[in-house]
This record gives C-alpha cells, structure tokens and sequence, in this order.
C-alpha cells in the first residue's frame, strides 16, 4: 500500500541530499535495518511528497542528508490503519517492532481517498 508520509519543503539542493523514506525491520539484536528500495521521493528541490510502500504497523524512516555533515534528518514513524503515519521515538519502534503490537495514533499527513487510489495503483503490493 502507498503511503505518503510528508509533503517536503523547497531546499537548497546544493546543501541537502535528496529527502528519503523506508521501511525498517529489526533482528533479534535490535539493529535496524531500512528497505530504501520501497521508498520514493516524488519532487524536486523546489519540493515535492516522499511516499513509501508499507502496510498498517510497518514502522518506516524519512529524512535528508545534511552536506556539510550537520547530521541532516532521520525521522522514525509507524504507519497506522488509515494510512497516515505518526513519528515515534527509535525505542518506542523497535518495542512495537519487538511485541508485534500495532497502536492506533491519528497523527500524520491525511491523503484523501482519491489520492489513496492513485497511490494504490502506483504502488501495488
């Protein structure tokens, strides 16, 4: 399922790497380990929307690459049963991740059911 997970802002593309999404999985050890490959950023650096192909309870990670090694952004979230996303700390991820429990917050980016179709279609499962 296609889930937009933020509207990005315009950035200096000279300065910032292109925004990135993807879903995150944890072994036995809790060493996170991010599928880039399920992940998209739809834009350019004038802005643009990062979406990442995930199902309710997947947690999943967006962010951008900082040039000049400020450590850029790193962002943890959990897709909830609507398809918006909530951000969450890294140990709550991996403690939902660890249980197997899927919450239900309604924080996120809203994506109406038009636009849900569309990301439906453009990302099938």
């Amino acid at each position: 399922m296609a889930i937009e997970v933020v509207e990005w802002n315009s950035y200096n593309g000279r300065r910032y790497g292109r925004p990135w999404a993807a879903v995150v999985t944890y072994d036995a050890a809790g060493r996170p380990s991010y599928d880039f490959k399920r992940g998209s950023y739809q834009g350019s650096d004038a802005g643009g929307t990062l979406f990442v192909n995930a199902k309710p309870g997947d947690v999943v990670a967006y962010g951008q690459k900082d040039s000049r090694g400020n450590g850029g952004t790193n962002t943890i979230a959990i897709v909830q049963s609507d398809g918006s996303v909530s951000d969450t700390t890294k140990a709550a991820a991996f403690a939902r991740a660890a249980n197997g429990r899927h919450g239900h917050v309604l924080v996120g980016a809203d994506v109406s059911a038009e636009r849900f179709e569309a990301l439906r279609a453009a990302f099938p499962p």
